[in-house]
């Protein structure tokens, strides 16, 4: 009888360490999720400040869109109007003969071709101007 009683002690104290073991990792867990749960909850407040960001930058970005395709619209309908005007002059030139002559070239095309290559050559020195700009960009930061 003793030998049960022995061998019961001996699963008894098994089973307390058992016991003993499972409430101890059942702590250490719990103190684990309160630290994660912290973290979690760190974690989701960091989400919701940034998602907050970014849904501001992208009202901000459809605002500036439709911003830029106002602008784009205004101008390209400026820069019709313009032109149907300078047609519509040169075709009342040429209809009514007018005689607008600068030393045997007429007075509207000269203007034009000055306008014109008044903006190539204000377009060619721009050019040159970036490239240097884009030269001295990539040579800057060598040693």
């Amino acid at each position: 009888m003793q030998e049960i009683t022995q061998a019961e002690q001996s699963q008894e104290t098994r089973a307390e360490a058992q016991s003993v073991d499972e409430r101890t990792k059942l702590v250490e867990r719990k103190s684990g999720d309160d630290a994660e749960r912290r973290r979690t909850d760190f974690n989701a407040e960091d989400i919701m400040v940034k998602s907050d960001s970014i849904i501001k930058e992208h009202d901000e970005e459809d605002h500036m869109k439709k911003s830029l395709l106002q602008l784009r619209n205004t101008s390209l309908g400026v820069l019709f109007i313009v032109n149907i005007m300078w047609f519509l002059l040169l075709y009342t030139v040429e209809i009514a003969e007018l005689g607008f002559f600068i030393k045997e070239t007429r007075a509207f095309q000269l203007l034009f071709l000055s306008v014109y290559a008044f903006i190539m050559v204000i377009q060619f020195f721009m050019m040159l101007c970036h490239r240097l700009i884009t030269f001295a960009h990539y040579i800057g930061p060598t040693q």
